[in-house]
């Protein structure tokens, strides 16, 4: 889509991508997607390590077929798609964003990294 930031991320499948559809009949597949980095601290001289966790959503019927059929929990994968945000309250009432990397019919890309 024009205008929207696009992401393009490499990391590690946290789930088995799962089915849905919505009530308008459209198909759509999801994960997550794990990115794992390290740095050295410069105050301490430590090594250290984090992972963010992004929510990957398919709605190219292709490519969610391709992901459906084929990707496993651990597998490297190379998204490309658009970046949505969302604000919502936790229990605790706590607003918190989120974000999720949607690839669109015919506007994204989906491959598997050896």
């Amino acid at each position: 889509m024009a205008g929207e930031p696009r992401s393009n991320i490499t990391g590690k499948l946290l789930s088995d991508p799962k089915a849905a559809q919505n009530k308008f009949g459209d198909r759509m597949v999801c994960f997550r997607l794990g990115i794992a980095y390290e740095w050295l601290d410069p105050a301490t001289k430590e090594r250290k390590d984090n992972m963010q966790e992004h929510q990957v959503v398919i709605w190219d019927p292709t490519v969610a077929g391709f992901a459906e059929r084929v990707l496993r929990r651990g597998m490297k994968v190379k998204v490309e798609g658009c970046l949505q945000s969302y604000r919502a309250a936790d229990q605790n009432g706590e607003v918190r964003k989120s974000y999720e990397i949607v690839i669109e019919r015919d506007d994204g890309k989906l491959s598997i990294v050896r």
